[in-house]
């Protein structure tokens, strides 16, 4: 692995647009076993997620995006006042053990998009934005030799040092002028708005007033200029 790793640092290393460093950080993850590459620049102690360049599904990335699951996302909350390296299992989370069902579908919809494992590191900043590198792997991936998960951590860093900016594509299209500046409740209150149920039925799911709900309809509206 220590060749395609030094392949992979002289095909970043080259001077080009970002599309074709990106080209070749995904073509280096295929050789290297990797499912699935994601490079996001986030805020984890808030959850602002500034942009995203992954070759995920999309209707992966519209349904973390669309759910919150960035809010109940236990790699972003394990590394969002610290650099390092977290380890995530999909499908593994029990009913009785899960703390919401959000997490629960978080865990759940990993495995049902065809993950296995994800392994996640983050670099930079410690109490704000910093960039976050996640691996993807299919279901029964081993990686449990110390010197693949060093070649994998190196792979990780170059993909932090490289990987920059945003991409023009779907997921950063889907995170302009929304998901950045709402709440988790301003987000539920417009996802249930959105699924044709009434300012009292939304009050009665949540568990507040129809005030409260008024209230963070408004401030959604602010948010999103609308």
């Amino acid at each position: 692995m220590q060749n395609s790793l030094i392949d992979t640092l002289d095909q970043l290393a080259r001077p080009g647009d970002l599309q074709s460093r990106w080209e070749a950080a995904v073509a280096a993850s295929r050789a290297l076993g990797i499912k699935s590459i994601l490079v996001a620049h986030a805020n984890g102690a808030t959850r602002e997620i500034a942009w995203v360049n992954t070759n995920m599904s999309d209707a992966w990335m519209d349904e973390y995006l669309h759910q919150g699951y960035v809010d109940v996302d236990p790699l972003v909350s394990n590394l969002a006042f610290q650099n390092g390296t977290q380890r995530l299992e999909a499908g593994t989370v029990a009913r009785d053990a899960a703390p919401n069902r959000k997490a629960l579908d978080y865990n759940h919809g990993l495995k049902d998009a065809g993950y296995g494992t994800l392994i996640c590191s983050k670099f930079g900043g410690s109490r704000d934005f910093g960039t976050f590198v996640t691996l993807g792997f299919e279901p029964g991936a081993t990686m449990d030799e110390s010197s693949q998960l060093m070649d994998l951590s190196l792979f990780s860093a170059f993909l932090a040092a490289f990987i920059t900016a945003p991409l023009p594509d779907r997921t950063n299209r889907a995170l302009t002028g929304t998901s950045l500046h709402l709440s988790p409740r301003q987000r539920d209150v417009l996802c249930l708005l959105a699924s044709g149920h009434q300012t009292a039925r939304i009050a009665e799911k949540l568990g507040v007033t129809e005030a409260t709900v008024t209230f963070h309809m408004a401030r959604a509206r602010e948010a999103l200029g609308a």
